[in-house]
């Protein structure tokens, strides 16, 4: 689940924590996730090192 935590001029924060139900890759830790706008699309970024902070590059399909 994702949940808004603030918005800037440059920047959305969320707050991330796995679903009970998930499978066990999953880790449940709650965590702070980020998008970044970037031209059209948005970078995201986890701070779960867990999970080795995994970071992407989310583009929109037509």
């Amino acid at each position: 689940m994702i949940t808004l935590k603030k918005v800037t001029e440059k920047q959305i924060v969320a707050g991330s924590v796995g679903a009970e139900g998930n499978h066990d890759g999953c880790n449940p830790a709650p965590t702070t996730v980020t998008f970044t706008p970037v031209g059209d699309d948005l970078d995201y970024a986890s701070k779960s090192e867990e999970s080795g902070r995994p970071k992407a590059r989310l583009s929109k399909i037509e």
